[in-house]
């Protein structure tokens, strides 16, 4: 479906920015509504009734901490991105309290608001998903006999998927295909379709995200999930899930066997876009089905450098740009480059540059 979105910026260009930089149609997103106030930006909400709003801090009329505490009273559920011109730690305060998605400094960066309207994307997907489980139970539909095969079917896919074995996977999804060929009735059989549909999507969803992360592709998870259809069969349904699985088993397997070619660029980019983390030499070598020791050798033969040196120069350097070009305070600049204790990023900033965080201004 198409999630709506409605912008709110006092600036037409920022308006423009975001419009254009955005990755709408491919993340299920239709741009149906702009304001230029807060005052504007809430009779906007009421009559399109978005499901994500971006919007500024700092507005005339009804600013965005006033915006974002309205929507909370009016029980607005709508996803919030907040973007500013500027750090402030009330207004930074704020957001968080009021649940927003993130908070974003302009200028915008393209792939960063990119990855944050996917993840929005992806959010607004998985409720979809539980509204239709809500609104559809399996009590009254299956008698409890069948309620405990399934449950033991559906536990059993997800115990095959975890150990990687395609036969088991086959094996109980052919015992979900066994117990749909047991409902006669049309309708109710497409109800039990749909409940089948969200079990296995977060079963596959749960075990690429959790285990798998960073050995799988996530746009597998693109194919999820089934489109149900009422011509549609549950053979092909079923055949959907197996097809899911196999790739995923074949895509795991498939980095263990490279572990000794290991990509340590991919690394690089990685801990580029991802250093305000708890980044570790310890969970990437995990995720990359390596030893730490190896990881550790072959990143230093590749670029030069150790790890932990290089995660250092990134923050450092990131820490400089946010501190000179920003202006940024110093607690809120440890905590954007990952120092969650302001005495080791002083500490370490000083040691790399020379000079305190506060002379570098």
């Amino acid at each position: 479906m198409d999630y709506r979105v409605v912008i709110i910026d006092d600036e037409a260009w920022t308006r423009d920015t975001i419009k254009r930089i955005g990755n709408w149609p491919e993340y299920g997103f239709q741009m149906v509504g702009e304001a230029a106030d807060g005052v504007s930006g809430i009779e906007c909400i009421k009559q399109l009734k978005p499901h994500l709003i971006i919007t500024d801090m700092k507005m005339p009329g009804i600013d965005g901490a006033e915006l974002l505490q309205l929507l909370s009273q009016q029980n607005i559920k709508a996803k919030v991105i907040v973007i500013s011109g500027y750090y402030d730690y009330n207004y930074t305060r704020q957001a968080l309290n009021s649940h927003v998605m993130d908070y974003l400094l302009k200028p915008i960066k393209e792939d960063e608001f990119n990855r944050l309207i996917k993840r929005c994307s992806d959010e607004l997907d998985r409720e979809t998903l539980m509204e239709e489980q809500n609104e559809i139970s399996l009590v009254g539909i299956a008698d409890t006999s069948w309620l405990t095969k399934y449950i033991e079917a559906r536990d059993d896919t997800r115990k095959c998927l975890e150990g990687l074995s395609k036969k088991g996977v086959r094996c109980a999804l052919d015992k979900m295909k066994a117990l749909l060929e047991q409902q006669k009735d049309d309708r109710a059989k497409l109800k039990l379709v749909i409940n089948m549909n969200y079990d296995l999507h977060k079963i596959v969803e749960e075990t690429v995200i959790a285990k798998y992360n960073a050995a799988v592709d996530r746009s597998f998870a693109v194919e999820l999930p089934f489109t149900i259809r009422e011509s549609g069969t549950h053979e092909e349904f079923i055949r959907h899930y197996t097809d899911i699985a196999d790739k995923i088993i074949d895509e795991v397997n498939l980095q263990r066997q490279r572990k000794n070619k290991i990509d340590i660029l991919a690394i690089k980019q990685f801990v580029d876009n991802n250093f305000s983390g708890n980044i570790s030499l310890e969970e990437l070598a995990k995720t990359n089905f390596v030893t730490k020791e190896y990881l550790s050798s072959a990143f230093k033969k590749e670029l030069g450098m150790t790890f932990s040196d290089y995660l250092t120069r990134v923050r450092m350097e990131k820490a400089k740009e946010l501190i000179v070009e920003y202006g940024l305070p110093i607690q809120a600049v440890s905590d954007m480059t990952g120092y969650l204790d302001i005495a080791h990023f002083y500490k370490t900033f000083k040691k790399y540059f020379g000079t305190s965080p506060g002379k570098m201004r």
